[in-house]
């Protein structure tokens, strides 16, 4: 560590697991000991490595690569690193830290490691509570390998003593946005998408407005598709962006933001790898597995998919000279794998710029993937003309299936209109049969009365009323015979009956009128539509016969000839 690392005083707050001195003091390393560099000639390798099977893929096993390349990424970040006093800085409080560890016995080692501290951004204004650690690299042979045990030791004697500071690896590159701590406001402002067009006058009034609620915010700016919110501490940036959804003030907007929290993937062990391409893959991983043992035989650790991004498959190795090993040999991965999957890269790489292309590279993958275009439009615009046909012959068979029920309605409409047509006339015929038999009875009642003993005018009287209701009864049963007729008619039975009158509520329709319009020759030369004793045909049991008509037109004319 640098001496004007180590000149700071220790702070008086008593640290876990830190021997903290008795009274104020400039810790200072001895002049004995020597640093632990941050390279050291090649030691065995780390993790569980499981044989290397046997393969057919052609590996670039050479001398030709250099292991004293440095590792991308190499490092560090702490984050939620906070204080009381503006003064400290998340690097001060880092490096005060590892100055009272390095008086622990157990790290005691610490005071001699290269370790530099430095701050998430060299700009002041970004605020924000991480910092970097990492091992200061000096002069590099090809014989030595980068000390990334030291700093996993670093990583668990910080969150050993701060176990609400989050320590990992560093998964971008410095400066840029803490996309861990970061989250997009979608949906606020419909059809805007150009970060110009969001207004400026907005984000301090959603800031204040997340802040109410608790949450501490390193920064608010406009971003494409909505503001993008920086959170201070990562405990914040959790809670808010498990909520999923967050309503904003009205007069923000009236929508619901939808909570897309920035991808970035994070790195589980140092050196690790990504594979691009996999998505539209299957069994690829087992392949690219083959590929690397033959490549770096021993050196396998694991590799892994993420949900975060379904096109990658992550990979590590034991050491840093068998990373590079893969890395190099580009050449024979294309050989072996399809153009469609990237070869080896960094993950912390990928990281950082994702869309990463050549000129060459995209000039040659541009022209394949116009050529791969057009046979796919083709292949596309035969499927359409398929399922164009498809959809006519469907279209056809429905317009047929339509034709068909509206006959079957057409139908059903003629025989409910039938329905009410016989229902209207058998309405009317039990009326004049309901008035045939009232007359009978008053008929039968004046025939008594003249049984008993009365003056001549009384007789004469009664026999007048007899007189008048064996016109009415004779009248009714003419009608009756014209409603027999017209309602076997409706209903298909018997003769037909020319020129019937329409039923009862149709124009033109009078029984009576048409009953009085025939003279009584014509009735009583008329057939009779129903026979005696026969029974008629049914509409939904509306008519079951016509014996009954023809005993009581028999019974009347007795009477008649009686008198």
């Amino acid at each position: 560590m640098a001496s004007d690392q180590v000149a700071r005083p220790v702070p008086a707050t008593p640290v876990p697991r830190v021997l903290t001195p008795t009274t104020p003091s400039t810790p200072t390393t001895p002049t004995s000991r020597s640093r632990i560099p941050a390279f050291t000639p090649r030691t065995p390798k780390i993790g569980l490595c499981s044989p290397t099977p046997e393969g057919d893929f052609d590996s670039d096993n050479d001398s030709s690569f250099s292991p004293a390349q440095i590792p991308k990424g190499n490092q560090l970040i702490v984050r939620g690193c906070t204080t009381d006093v503006p003064a400290e800085t998340p690097s001060v409080l880092v490096k005060d830290l590892l100055l009272n560890l390095g008086l622990d016995p157990q790290y005691d080692y610490f005071q001699d490691l290269p370790l530099v501290v430095s701050p998430f951004s060299d700009r002041p204004s970004n605020v924000s509570s991480a910092c970097y650690v990492k091992l200061k690299f000096g002069g590099v042979d090809s014989s030595m390998e980068p000390r990334v045990d030291l700093l996993e030791n670093v990583m668990r004697a910080i969150s050993e003593a701060r176990p609400n500071w989050e320590v990992r690896w560093s998964a971008s590159r410095k400066g840029r946005s803490d996309k861990r701590l970061s989250c997009r406001l979608l949906d606020l402002y419909p059809g805007v998408t150009a970060r110009n067009d969001i207004p400026v006058a907005d984000l301090p009034v959603i800031r204040d407005h997340i802040e109410k609620l608790g949450y501490c915010v390193a920064s608010i700016f406009a971003s494409y598709g909505g503001p993008q919110v920086t959170f201070l501490l990562p405990s914040d940036a959790d809670k808010f962006m498990a909520l999923g959804t967050f309503a904003v003030p009205a007069k923000v907007s009236k929508h619901m933001a939808r909570i897309e929290p920035l991808k970035e993937i994070p790195i589980e062990r140092p050196f690790e790898l990504v594979v691009s391409g996999m998505r539209d893959w299957e069994l690829m991983e087992l392949r690219i597995e083959k590929w690397v043992r033959k490549t770096a035989p021993g050196s396998w650790i694991g590799g892994q998919t993420t949900d975060l991004n379904s096109d990658l498959f992550i990979f590590s190795l034991a050491t840093w000279a068998d990373t590079l090993r893969v890395l190099c040999a580009e050449e024979s991965f294309k050989k072996v794998f399809p153009e469609s999957i990237a070869s080896p890269r960094q993950l912390w790489d990928y990281n950082d710029n994702p869309t990463r292309r050549t000129l060459g590279d995209q000039v040659s993958k541009g022209a394949d993937l116009i050529s791969g275009t057009v046979k796919s439009m083709v292949a596309e615009i035969r499927e359409m003309k398929s399922e164009l046909q498809s959809v006519q012959i469907k279209l056809d068979n429905t317009v047929s299936s339509h034709s068909k029920l509206i006959d079957h309605v057409m139908s059903l409409d003629q025989r409910l209109c039938t329905t009410q047509q016989a229902l209207l006339v058998q309405g009317c015929e039990e009326k004049i049969r309901s008035r045939i038999v009232e007359l009978e009875s008053q008929i039968g009642s004046l025939r008594m009365s003249l049984l008993f003993p009365a003056d001549q005018q009384r007789k004469e009287e009664i026999q007048g009323l007899l007189e008048g209701l064996m016109v009415e009864i004779e009248q009714k049963r003419q009608d009756l015979t014209v409603a027999s007729n017209q309602l076997a008619s409706v209903i298909g039975i018997g003769p037909e009956v020319p020129d019937l009158p329409s039923p009862p509520g149709l124009p033109g329709f009078s029984p009576l009128d048409a009953a009085t319009s025939s003279t009584p020759s014509a009735t009583a030369s008329a057939p009779l539509a129903i026979r005696p004793g026969k029974k008629r045909k049914t509409i939904n049991g509306l008519v079951r016969g016509s014996a009954k008509n023809s005993t009581a037109a028999a019974t009347d004319a007795e009477m008649t000839s009686d008198q």
